[in-house]
């Protein structure tokens, strides 16, 4: 026995009438002869169908969705789900609604003709979200539940709605990583800062780092070079400084032209920069050569 099948009805509804019967009556002067024909007449009236409208005849709907097995409402009337297959619907305008969890709902107006058939096929489209990931710095890789999703800035693809796991990787810095929830329709925007890793340290980066003799080699090697340099570039720095002297001298001395002292006092400022390069030279390779060996002191009992 075939269930059975509530038939919502039409928004607006279409009957089929019949013309009525038109009688061509004709005037009798004869008293007999019109109450014989008043009574023909009664008798055909009883016996002749009603000239009323009748009902027209009714249509069918066929539904189907993908996917399957989709809630269908007919003019907010629930009645089943796809595929669907009822007869019974009467002329008509239908508004028909396909509903399913996690998709967009699909609708759809038939106009339905007398002894018609509607045939409706929903395709139902997954609710999707988005995701928008900037970094500092950019170019950094962007993981959805550990498959790459892209480089920072980052407009992600439509996502199902759900909890993801985001990671944000990028060399030399640390991770980032949240759990966040995509929600239809919505862009969720996650900025991320990443935090540079520390760099290890001279004595750290020696392949034996754990040995008291190589770090201490190491820092030696570094402040003799450093102290031999240094002492280098002094002896440039007076030999530099005793040409400025001159220079100004030079330039000092009277009974020159104008062109005289511009040329000695270019001189002069050339033989200046000369002494500041060497002099700054020099004191950078004491620096270092100070600070190796208080590597080299800080390393005999580590």
């Amino acid at each position: 026995m075939a269930p059975e099948v509530t038939i919502p009805e039409a928004t607006e509804t279409k009957t089929v009438s019949k013309p009525k019967s038109q009688k061509t009556k004709k005037t009798i002067t004869s008293t007999s002869e019109q109450s014989r024909t008043t009574a023909r007449q009664t008798q055909e009236d009883t016996t002749s169908p009603s000239p009323d409208s009748t009902p027209a005849i009714a249509g069918t709907l066929i539904i189907t969705s993908v996917p399957d097995s989709v809630a269908i409402i007919i003019n907010d009337v629930s009645v089943g789900i796809t595929p669907y297959h009822a007869t019974g619907f009467y002329p008509g305008l239908y508004e028909i609604t396909l509903n399913k969890e996690g998709y967009e709902p699909f609708r759809q107006r038939v106009d339905l003709k007398e002894n018609g058939t509607e045939f409706i096929t929903g395709t139902l489209v997954r609710e999707a979200g988005y995701l928008f990931v900037t970094s500092v710095p950019e170019k950094a890789i962007v993981f959805l539940n550990d498959t790459a999703a892209g480089a920072t800035p980052l407009h992600s693809k439509p996502l199902t709605p759900g909890i993801y796991n985001l990671r944000v990787e990028l060399p030399e810095y640390s991770p980032y990583t949240e759990q966040l929830g995509i929600t239809s329709e919505l862009i969720d925007t996650v900025q991320v800062s990443l935090v540079p890793l520390k760099k290890p340290g001279f004595a750290d980066r020696l392949p034996l780092k754990k040995s008291r003799t190589v770090r201490r080699i190491s820092f030696g090697a570094v402040g003799v070079v450093a102290g031999v340099t240094g002492i280098v570039f002094n002896k440039k720095t007076a030999d530099k400084l005793s040409a400025e002297n001159n220079a100004w001298e030079n330039y000092s001395a009277s009974g020159k032209t104008t062109e005289e002292y511009t040329l000695l006092y270019d001189e002069y400022l050339k033989s200046t920069k000369n002494t500041d390069k060497n002099a700054l030279a020099r004191n950078v390779c004491y620096t270092i050569g100070i600070i190796a060996g208080v590597g080299f002191f800080l390393s005999i009992p580590f």
